[in-house]
């Protein structure tokens, strides 16, 4: 679930704020996908999202994200809304 939330948002028009930066998803996105290979160990979508993706791990900055040159909003909770989109599609589908 969280490689296929990575690569949903992999889009134009997703922006990234880390560490004082603003990268697009398409510059951002293998780095995130490297981390979690590196920082997985088979906890809950929930959890590891609740764990990894608040704050930097370099300078303790809240991570952001938006869309469409939106608000920011923190990108645990953008994640974490998302995930439960996810789940309830699939709810929807297997019944």
């Amino acid at each position: 679930k969280l490689v296929y939330l990575m690569e949903r948002f992999n889009i134009q028009g997703l922006e990234i704020r880390i560490d004082g930066n603003i990268y697009p998803a398409a510059l951002a996105f293998p780095f995130a996908r490297a981390y979690l290979a590196l920082n997985y160990n088979h906890e809950k979508a929930e959890d590891w999202i609740q764990k990894h993706c608040y704050r930097s791990p370099f300078t303790n900055e809240v991570m952001l994200v938006r869309m469409d040159g939106g608000p920011y909003e923190v990108g645990r909770d953008f994640l974490l809304r998302e995930l439960e989109a996810l789940k309830a599609a699939e709810r929807e589908i297997n019944g």
